[in-house]
């Protein structure tokens, strides 16, 4: 099988992206052939672009690379041990390619993981635990549910330990917990998720693309660098508990969509999509700092 897509390469110091017919093996039975609808820029595109902090070129042992883990797919074929989802399903993509023993990723699909086609083709193939289908008449749109897919289901599965984490100290109700981040798109989501579940919230913010979003949804914002210093004694003294995590389970995204569809937890699209040939464009713009929205859409199929 082969399909047109963007190709990152290796090409020594540098990296590469061309379009190209793109050849692979068909489908077994336990995978899907999908065509990619929408896509999301993700931050490890710049990471992959340039070997840092990890060359993936090295960890997939690949000269070629279909970026891409954060979107929504057409399901068009299944193996015969697919039971999760059928042709014609419209899906997020899913990219904890490769679980641990308890379910967390240790590979990204369209990343890291060896072998694997991300959103940057017209037409991939991915695992059955890879995609998970949206439900029916769903009341965020197609171009939503691509924004979602990766920030807000990583946003998801750390609010849960971070709560949890502080319940185990504080009993105090939401009304009087205050929940600040500090970073983007995915920071971003779990206050918007704190603040519907009636908590104080706000901001650590180092670019101006996050202001319009804190102030269109009440989110107080301090604007500040990107280094944080940690002084040992004072963490201890306050008794602050540092939460460290990575993606999601399965269990997780499906629990975050549920929540989506019965709350207001949904990312606000600007109607701003950049077309399938002009994602050379846009990843150059995202690489230097750019871009307008820690959600920028790009389109592969309609």
């Amino acid at each position: 099988m082969h399909t047109l897509a963007w190709v990152l390469k290796d090409a020594g110091q540098k990296t590469k992206l061309s379009l190209e017919n793109f050849e692979f093996s068909e489908i077994s039975e336990d995978e899907v052939l999908a065509e990619p609808l929408i896509g999301s820029i993700e931050g490890n595109f710049v990471h992959a672009m340039n070997k840092k902090p990890e060359n993936i070129f090295a960890a997939r042992n690949e000269e070629k690379i279909i970026l891409g883990n954060a979107g929504i797919v057409r399901i068009l074929k299944t193996g015969c041990h697919v039971t999760n989802v059928k042709a014609q399903d419209i899906c997020i993509l899913f990219g904890n390619a490769l679980p641990d023993k308890y379910g967390y990723p240790m590979k990204v699909t369209g990343y890291d993981n060896p072998g694997s086609m991300g959103m940057f083709g017209k037409q991939i193939k991915l695992k059955k635990h890879e995609v998970i289908p949206i439900p029916k008449n769903s009341r965020l749109s197609l171009e939503q549910w691509a924004m979602f897919s990766l920030k807000f289901v990583t946003a998801w599965s750390n609010w849960k330990s971070a709560f949890k984490a502080y319940r185990i100290q504080m009993d105090l109700p939401e009304s009087q917990m205050h929940v600040w981040s500090w970073g983007g798109g995915v920071s971003y989501a779990e206050v918007k998720l704190a603040s519907l579940l009636g908590c104080q919230t706000g901001m650590l913010l180092s670019q101006e693309k996050m202001k319009k979003l804190c102030l269109a949804n009440q989110i107080n914002y301090i604007e500040a660098g990107g280094v944080y210093p940690v002084i040992r004694p004072y963490e201890c003294i306050s008794r602050h508990t540092h939460i460290f995590t990575h993606y999601a389970k399965y269990e997780d995204a499906e629990e975050a969509m549920q929540f989506a569809e019965t709350h207001d937890w949904i990312p606000e699209y600007d109607g701003n999509i950049y077309p399938f040939e002009k994602i050379p464009d846009l990843l150059e713009e995202f690489r230097n700092g750019n871009t307008d929205s820690y959600f920028q859409l790009f389109r592969v199929n309609q």
